[in-house]
């Protein structure tokens, strides 16, 4: 008997819409390049460097170690802080809630369900969920795995989640006991998860949806505005999360808590000479989209798709914008009637951050006042379980790549009709789109081009086939 080796270089292209930063978080940074945390948010807010470790308001911890905060987002403008943490504004103003998908394989440390929890060998493996007896299985009601009677999902889909305070998903110790985010790799650190409060994520490719809602409680009727971007956790510094070099070692939660801070690069490049009045732009033949991308940006919020549902049109701040000049189209921080939707060439940035919002996830500043990357160990990923993949991502029926897997499952079957993709780091600018606007990609002129496939802007990325013979 012996083992072949087969290699299979996979040569990917992407749907812009899966880049969703003007940095690239996957590639490393020294000291000397690391971009800057505050100055990509939105200029005419007063940046500092962020600390949504500590929430603002009343100085208490954020619960989960992968969270979202919308407190630097524009939309967090339009939400009423006097009410209780569970509920972020009253009737007719904003709330949010959150989905989190699963668009790739769903790696897990099986380790982190186990008595024993991690050991303390350097070595991190990660694994498709086993659903021999004794170990996982799937349950399509709660859309994820389950480990024995173990009362921690492994997520495959979280379903619409409200935020359970007001700028934070997780919540906020002491605001009850909500169910929050952790990567299943974060109990490389020792523990266990052994909790219904915890919604264990594998460490993958996530689709992070954030939905805007005009009313209590959030629910599909009353979306008022969504974005969504994705992370891909097999990439750059996460490779080697949670950030200490030895296994099962107490750290603290800087080194295994993230966040997410997506903020919206807006386009204000208009002034009304009379009033000195920054203008939002909503018409995309007016507005210049060379104003946040130096090469021409697309169009991903278009006016004409702004159609808010019945329940929020009441208040003025969700009323759809008009003409130039119109309230409606003016943003200042005194502005009586500011526009909610994002204008035509913003882009949302949302990279995943350090526990303190300080610097990129793996990175810190040392005693030389320098940013250095954190320790950790690189992970390895095995496709080693014949999983059916069709329950992942079906709707869209898109498996991103990961950054490199090693497939030893004996009988591993591709899905049909799925397209696998690889993450891009950066958002295509308009010349790449109009490039790869042609019909060997199935496009022609009239194709819209948010989703031009443009090829990803990573490295080229390789599947590892092993075959017993």
């Amino acid at each position: 008997m012996r083992n072949v080796f087969y290699l299979l270089v996979i040569n990917l292209i992407v749907n812009p819409v899966s880049a969703q930063d003007l940095i690239n978080p996957y590639i490393p940074y020294t000291a000397n390049n690391h971009p800057s945390m505050a100055s990509i948010g939105n200029p005419l807010y007063v940046q500092t460097d962020q600390a949504p470790y500590i929430l603002f308001h009343n100085q208490t911890y954020y619960n989960g170690e992968y969270e979202i905060s919308m407190e630097e987002n524009y939309w967090y403008n339009f939400i009423n802080n006097t009410l209780p943490v569970n509920q972020c504004s009253s009737s007719g103003v904003l709330n949010f809630s959150f989905r989190l998908a699963l668009v790739s394989f769903p790696f897990v440390n099986e380790c982190a369900y186990t008595n024993n929890a991690c050991s303390q060998t350097p070595v991190r493996e990660l694994t498709m969920p086993n659903e021999l007896s004794g170990h996982f299985t799937y349950n399509v009601a709660d859309s994820g795995w389950y480990y024995n009677s173990n009362p921690t999902i492994l997520m495959n889909s979280s379903g619409m989640v409200k935020f359970a305070s007001c700028g934070y998903s997780g919540g906020q110790s002491g605001g009850g006991s909500p169910v929050a985010n952790t990567l299943v790799t974060s109990c490389y650190h020792g523990s266990q998860l052994n909790t219904p409060y915890r919604r264990a994520i594998p460490h993958s490719v996530i689709k992070h949806t954030v939905y805007a809602h005009c009313d209590y409680p959030p629910n599909e009727n009353n979306i008022i505005g969504q974005f969504s971007f994705y992370y891909d956790n097999s990439r750059g510094r996460m490779r080697y999360y949670p950030f200490f070099a030895t296994n099962a070692v107490q750290a603290g939660p800087e080194n295994y808590d993230v966040i997410f801070y997506p903020m919206l690069i807006k386009n204000q490049n208009e002034i009304d000479l009379p009033s000195q009045t920054l203008y939002l732009g909503y018409d995309e033949s007016v507005y210049d989209n060379h104003i946040v991308i130096s090469d021409g940006g697309i169009n991903y919020f278009k006016h004409s798709e702004i159609n808010p549902t019945s329940a929020c049109v009441s208040n003025p701040s969700f009323a759809v914008p008009v003409e130039i000049g119109s309230l409606f189209n003016v943003w200042t921080p005194n502005a009586v009637n500011p526009s909610f939707y994002y204008p035509c060439y913003s882009y949302i940035s949302a990279p995943l951050r350090s526990a303190e919002g300080n610097y990129l996830a793996g990175y810190e500043k040392n005693q030389q006042n320098q940013i250095v990357t954190k320790p950790g160990i690189r992970h390895s990923y095995f496709i080693d379980q014949n999983t059916d993949l069709n329950i992942i991502n079906p709707t869209e029926k898109e498996i991103y790549n990961p950054s490199e897997a090693t497939i030893t499952a004996s009988n591993f079957v591709f899905p049909q009709e799925y397209t696998f993709k690889t993450i891009r780091g950066v958002y295509p600018n308009e010349a790449e789109a109009l490039a790869s606007r042609i019909a060997e990609n199935g496009c022609d002129a009239n194709t819209d081009l948010r989703n031009v496939p443009v090829k990803t802007d990573l490295i080229t990325e390789t599947l590892k086939f092993m075959v017993q013979h």
